[in-house]
């Protein structure tokens, strides 16, 4: 089977030179490469740096993959690149790849790009787990540097219902993720009771819950920073319990700054809460409005959290 030769407008910095001449990912239906094409162009997309390059039997499959990759780089940079034209290469006619060169990206970590989409690619599991998070991210993101505690306060919650519902099927999407990958715990198993207004944890239950973690990689004791900004809501008061946590580095009471790390497998536990008693159900017009871009946030990335853990990526 002759390969056509396809670019995806996607550029590994020049800085890895030699580590990205030294990727390869063959199988019986495609190849994926790291090369320099050939142009007459003169801007900086025509520089030296390595283009992330296609070879299989015909479009179809070339997009197919570009999809499979673009989601793999959603789940390690937190964005979303939001075009998958992909154009075949003429191979010997350097002027005729001139406009074919659509830039996406360029930078060092398209390498680890690759590296993760090369672990997960026979697994479908992992690859709509990953098409999930891309999924979650277009309904809502922010980024790290946007959260700095440094830059508090800002605006995080909405007065537009339309927002309400976008962070709420974003959290939604990204719990699914975690059910995707089996690493929910029963619908119906409970973890605690409710007495006098204090919640008594089921010591048993967790344990149980622990275990079916543990057999898929994930610690689930480890903790995992949840982010808490500003007054207590009437949705943190009904999801969280303030009993069970461990101040961070970055807590500030007298700013409201209230982060604080948590259990992986309780960080999961909330987020079933508020998939299921907050947003699903017939229940959104009860709490929804109360939901912040931190709630967001700490469900993404949780959920990205666990798909590395999952698949076992080692950067």
């Amino acid at each position: 089977m002759k390969m056509k030769r396809f670019i995806t407008g996607l550029q590994a910095s020049e800085t890895i030179g030699a580590r990205c001449s030294a990727f390869r990912m063959r199988t019986k239906e495609f190849k994926i490469a790291l090369e320099e094409v050939k142009t007459t162009r003169k801007d900086s997309y025509a520089s030296n740096d390595k283009h992330v390059v296609i070879y299989c039997e015909n479009l179809f499959i070339a997009r197919k993959l570009l999809a499979h990759i673009l989601d793999a780089f959603s789940v390690l940079h937190f964005e979303v690149i939001d075009t998958d034209r992909i154009d075949e290469l003429i191979d010997n006619a350097p002027g005729q790849n001139d406009h074919r060169l659509l830039w996406k990206y360029s930078g060092s970590g398209i390498l680890s790009v690759l590296r993760l989409f090369r672990t997960i690619h026979q697994n479908p599991i992992l690859l709509y787990a990953c098409a999930m998070f891309r999924q979650s991210l277009l309904l809502h993101s922010n980024s790290y540097m946007e959260l700095d505690p440094n830059e508090y306060p800002y605006e995080q919650h909405s007065f537009r219902y339309r927002d309400h519902v976008r962070f709420a099927y974003a959290i939604i999407i990204a719990y699914e993720m975690i059910e995707e990958m089996g690493l929910a715990p029963n619908n119906r198993q409970q973890f605690w009771i409710t007495e006098n207004g204090q919640r008594r944890w089921l010591k048993n239950e967790v344990e149980k819950y622990l275990k079916k973690l543990n057999k898929l990689h994930v610690d689930g004791r480890e903790d995992f920073l949840w982010s808490l900004r500003g007054k207590i809501t009437a949705l943190e008061s009904f999801y969280f319990d303030n009993g069970v946590v461990k101040e961070s580095e970055f807590r500030d009471v007298k700013h409201e700054i209230r982060d604080c790390y948590i259990p992986m497998y309780l960080a999961v536990i909330y987020l079933r809460q508020l998939r299921s008693k907050v947003f699903l159900h017939g229940k959104m017009h009860r709490r929804a409005k109360y939901c912040s871009i931190h709630e967001v946030f700490n469900a993404q990335s949780l959920a990205r959290m666990l798909l590395l853990y999952v698949s076992r990526f080692d950067s």
